[in-house]
């Protein structure tokens, strides 16, 4: 996946180049600042998922089968 991987892309630079898939459209009635943190909250929760090891896939090691999640 491009701009996923350091030496693929970068962001400390005024003009970025990356995957059209990665990224969303801003609703005009979102403020940037706000629009900044959404996906904040999607990654807080996948890494909270992950680091008490419930056997869940990552982006680096993928599943094609479906996997309930339950609580512990």
């Amino acid at each position: 996946m491009k701009g996923y991987f350091l030496e693929e892309g970068g962001s400390f630079a005024e003009y970025i180049i990356t995957d059209a898939r990665m990224v969303i459209p801003i609703p005009d009635t979102l403020p940037f600042e706000d629009a900044a943190g959404v996906g904040l909250c999607a990654l807080t929760a996948c890494q909270a998922l992950w680091q008490v090891d419930r056997g869940l896939p990552t982006p680096e090691n993928p599943t094609k089968e479906s996997i309930p999640v339950r609580p512990p």
